[in-house]
């Protein structure tokens, strides 16, 4: 264990430049994980300056999948690989420059080149499995046809459905294998600005797939959308959304080449946010699963539902940190609630209605015990908590919950908040710790 592991606040200078791990509560996975030497993130990228100060030492063997490209990366940029490298893990508390997410995970720079060639990277996430990386972090590799994306997990019969044309079977062999072995993939969804497709690879159902916010939490202005994105990271605002065009602090401050320093802004620069998360929950809990790691950054990202903008919400690392078991995939919709108006009429204010609603498990893992509960209004909001029930959802399968509600006549909009670990809310007006949330309105009489 380094000496000076227990910071928690790091002493580099340019920390207080680094707005996107205050957004993602740095300080609060820190109190709790600052990564492991064991666990190895991948860094498929186009060049890498091996000897900055803050990245020294931290990088393994660096590897060269372009079959001809020296690995110091004098023939490609040296900046971007760079700057993504230093937002995963650039040393910590050492006094300079930054630091990274997961300052004591280690990185496996793997030069891909400019080419960005389905060769090239197929051989490098090859070469990662091989050299036991737990993460691999693809930024760069998005700039191939676009498809669209049906669904959160879009089934594997992509050949037919999604791809124009389709990628290469080594390159999906490569994917798949990859999974198969319990690595996490984060990928980018690309800078399609407001462009409602999903580039490849980030469109193959295992990856986990990135978009980007601005300091304000909402969409970058240069991120793609769409029915595939899962979660957003920190990633700045452009002046315009092309050229890359970054006035200082709306960008991320990273590394990069010449033992450097920049601000960039991109989609590119939220994926290793994710990406080192992924790292410091395998640090903590080795045994985990890639799924189980995934459905954790998942699940405890801060958004209040779903929505193809933002996916589950932008990452959370101190609440991901703070889970020592893995979160089910708890999803609820609008769909999924329906009020039964039998017993509701004008001249009965009060009058009991029957809500019925259905909580699913998107996922293979087994619930523990859900607390599912009723509001009329939106929580946090003045609404009012008028249930609730505790519940276990099976992996893959859905659980119907009953609630007698009485309600007066009129309009009424009711709400339904899921906790997986089954915590009560202080008090019946606010929401607590909620994964997934639903809306739906109802008129009494």
């Amino acid at each position: 264990m380094p000496l000076n592991d227990t910071w928690v606040t790091p002493n580099d200078p340019d920390y207080g430049k680094q707005w996107g791990l205050e957004m993602v509560r740095a300080e609060e996975a820190w109190k709790i994980e600052k990564g492991s030497p064991e666990i190895v993130v991948a860094v498929i990228e186009g060049g890498f300056d091996l000897h900055h100060p803050d990245l020294e030492g931290q990088c393994l063997e660096p590897y060269d999948a372009t079959g001809g490209y020296e690995r110091s990366g004098k023939k490609t940029p040296l900046d971007h690989g760079s700057h993504v490298c230093g937002i995963i893990a650039a040393k910590g508390n050492n006094g300079i420059g930054i630091v990274g997410l997961a300052p004591q995970c280690r990185l496996l720079p793997i030069l891909m080149g400019a080419s960005n060639n389905e060769a090239s990277l197929a051989g490098g996430i090859r070469h990662a499995v091989k050299a036991g990386a737990r993460v691999i972090n693809l930024s760069a590799a998005c700039y191939f046809n676009p498809v669209k994306v049906h669904g959160q997990r879009p089934e594997r019969t992509i050949h037919k459905k999604m791809w124009t044309p389709p990628p290469s079977e080594q390159l999906l062999e490569a994917i798949y294998e990859a999974d198969q072995a319990g690595v996490v993939l984060a990928c980018t969804v690309s800078n399609n600005e407001n462009n409602n497709s999903i580039h490849w690879p980030s469109a193959v159902d295992v990856m986990l797939r990135v978009t980007a916010v601005n300091r304000d939490g909402k969409k970058s202005n240069f991120a793609c959308f769409g029915d595939g994105v899962e979660v957003a990271a920190p990633a700045g605002q452009r002046s315009v959304p092309y050229p890359s065009d970054v006035k200082d602090d709306m960008g991320i401050y990273s590394t990069i080449g010449n033992a450097g320093y920049r601000y960039w802004a991109g989609t590119c620069q939220a994926v290793p946010h994710v990406s080192a998360l992924a790292a410091l929950i395998f640090s903590r809990h080795p045994e985990f699963t890639s799924e189980e790691v995934r459905q954790i950054i998942r699940n405890t990202a801060n958004g209040y539902g779903w929505n193809p903008y933002l996916g589950h919400g932008v990452i959370d690392a101190g609440k991901a940190l703070a889970h020592d078991e893995p979160v089910p995939d708890l999803a609820i919709s609008p769909e999924d609630i329906s009020v039964n108006y039998e017993n509701a009429c004008y001249r009965d204010p009060g009058a009991t209605v029957t809500v019925n609603v259905n909580v699913r498990n998107d996922g293979p893992i087994d619930s523990g015990k859900v607390l599912v509960a009723l509001y009329e209004g939106i929580p946090d909001d003045g609404g009012y908590m008028l249930g609730y029930h505790y519940v276990k959802v099976r992996g893959l399968e859905a659980t119907a919950v009953e609630f007698h509600a009485g309600l007066d006549a009129g309009e009424h909009t009711l709400s339904v908040l899921v906790d997986p670990f089954g915590k009560l809310p202080a008090s019946k007006r606010s929401r607590g710790e909620i994964y997934a949330k639903a809306c739906t309105k109802c008129v009494i009489g």
